[in-house]
């Protein structure tokens, strides 16, 4: 029997970027705001985690871009807020482990985090222009990249993970970026992670410019919408509009 649940968005803190870095050989020199964004979803009794958000300020300000945090804009904040301690959570779903969505893994403790196996490998050596989204090893002095460390469950594929509630790769913006399809009471949802930054990406059919293969993109895109009701993007305000769905 499939389990109907519902997803919350939590806002991480937010960060000002060009445009252009969402939509690909568009909008350059258009700076705006998005938010950093994971998900909770919840429902028999279960309760799922989808993305991380970034690492804390200082490491952003210095490895990656500056982030903004309001007070309770922490993932363990947002938990809280919801009532919720890392131990209550069944699992944390990647869809990616670029630095804003695998950020804060090492801050759940013993949670087993669901990521695919192309994404660790290519995690691990990145082309040199995708180095820096990685934290490899590569791209600065010798250190501990931030998502060493959790246990992972290695997927290698298209997983169901309880009933409603499953993981389909969607490469494209990363070699294993994967989509989370999602039972909720407005059919299926399908949380994208960054292979839908924005809602402008879905309407206008655009990659993000931060891809490894644009034919996979277009394929992944595809796939996305023959499968779900609708999606929740990675990086939308518009998202948090509403406090469920």
């Amino acid at each position: 029997m499939s389990i109907t649940y519902k997803v919350r968005p939590l806002r991480l803190g937010s960060l000002d970027i060009d445009k252009s870095y969402n939509t690909y050989m568009k909008n350059a020199g258009e700076e705006i705001t998005q938010p950093i964004l994971a998900y909770l979803v919840s429902g028999g009794g279960k309760n799922y985690l989808v993305d991380t958000g970034a690492p804390d300020e200082d490491y952003c300000t210095r490895y990656q871009r500056p982030i903004r945090r309001e007070l309770g804009e922490t993932l363990l904040g947002q938990l809280d807020a919801n009532g919720l301690r890392p131990e209550h959570l069944d699992g944390a779903i990647l869809t990616h482990l670029h630095w804003d969505h695998a950020g804060n893994v090492k801050d759940l403790g013993a949670v087993t985090h669901y990521v695919q196996a192309e994404e660790l490998r290519y995690a691990i050596a990145p082309m040199p222009i995708h180095s820096r989204g990685y934290d490899a090893p590569q791209h600065r002095e010798p250190h501990v990249p931030f998502w060493i460390g959790p246990h992972y469950e290695v997927l290698d594929g298209a997983t169901e993970l309880a009933p409603g509630l499953s993981v389909v790769p969607t490469p494209g913006h990363s070699p294993g970026s994967q989509t989370v399809l999602v039972q909720t009471s407005g059919g299926v949802a399908a949380l994208t992670g960054d292979t839908v930054p924005l809602y402008e990406n879905w309407e206008t059919n655009t990659p993000n410019t931060i891809h490894t293969e644009l034919r996979a993109y277009y394929q992944s895109l595809s796939f996305i919408r023959t499968s779900c009701d609708y999606i929740l993007p990675g990086h939308d305000e518009r998202v948090l509009e509403r406090t469920e769905y």
